[in-house]
């Protein structure tokens, strides 16, 4: 499977586009398999919360519990972020049956610990929308105690949204500076360089006032998208250094 690039949005929508493209007649059962984790990582890492390939028609039938469920939190997820409940609420049902299903025989796509995971997140930031922050906080940290069990497996991970990034993102927003900026360290320690815990760690560090880790993230971020979109989200909070400073 292609890993989306991290600052080019547009050839990671030109490669899902391609990846669709080859679905085959009938839609190959692996060839499914790849375009709904690649749509998955694809509207987390980008925050294009409202991109076309959300209407695309992916028949999940033959794909395994972690698949679906990472499609099912990604379209939840995305539509949580636009404003549409329904949709997010739907997606939580859809993770709600999934986590309630009895694992098969150990496989590749068989642990239920990914699946309760990206259920208690999508159940969390639903909280969140509503107000009751302290209990999408709770829910948070015990999908992270549980993910931080979870295997490494190869390739992209299953967890599309990690979850200390998330409750970083939530405890930040609560103007829990300091606590925020652990988890975005806890996250980083998991997925280094990963450029959404990198940006929530220099939110996170200047709000703490915590100046030399801010701008060594942002050092980091300016490293990684020095080819980046102009509009990639969070682009405008990384200023490069002036000609002087150099």
């Amino acid at each position: 499977m292609k890993v989306l690039v991290a600052d080019d949005d547009r050839l990671a929508r030109r490669l899902l586009e391609s990846v669709r493209g080859n679905l085959g007649t009938p839609p190959r059962r692996y060839a499914r398999l790849y375009v709904l984790t690649m749509r998955a990582h694809y509207l987390v890492a980008s925050e294009r919360w409202a991109d076309s390939s959300i209407g695309w028609v992916v028949d999940t039938t033959g794909t395994g519990p972690i698949t679906q469920a990472m499609d099912a939190f990604a379209l939840g997820y995305a539509a949580l972020r636009r404003g549409d409940l329904a949709a997010a609420d739907k997606g939580l049902r859809s993770l709600g049956v999934l986590a309630a299903r009895r694992p098969a025989a150990a496989g590749d796509d068989e642990n239920p610990s990914v699946v309760t995971v990206l259920e208690t997140e999508l159940r969390a930031a639903l909280l969140a929308a509503d107000g009751k922050t302290d209990e999408a906080v709770a829910l948070l940290r015990q999908a992270a105690a549980v993910e931080d069990t979870v295997p490494v497996a190869f390739g992209p991970p299953d967890v599309v949204k990690p979850t200390h990034e998330l409750l970083g993102e939530l405890l930040l927003a609560q103007g829990k500076a300091a606590d925020a900026q652990q988890e975005f360290v806890r996250a980083l320690a998991l997925a280094p360089r990963r450029t959404a815990s990198l940006l929530g760690l220099a939110r996170a560090a200047t709000a703490a006032g915590d100046a030399p880790v801010a701008e060594q993230a942002r050092a980091d971020l300016r490293a990684i998208w020095h080819q980046a979109d102009a509009d990639l989200p969070g682009l405008a909070e990384i200023p490069r250094p002036s000609a002087q400073a150099r």
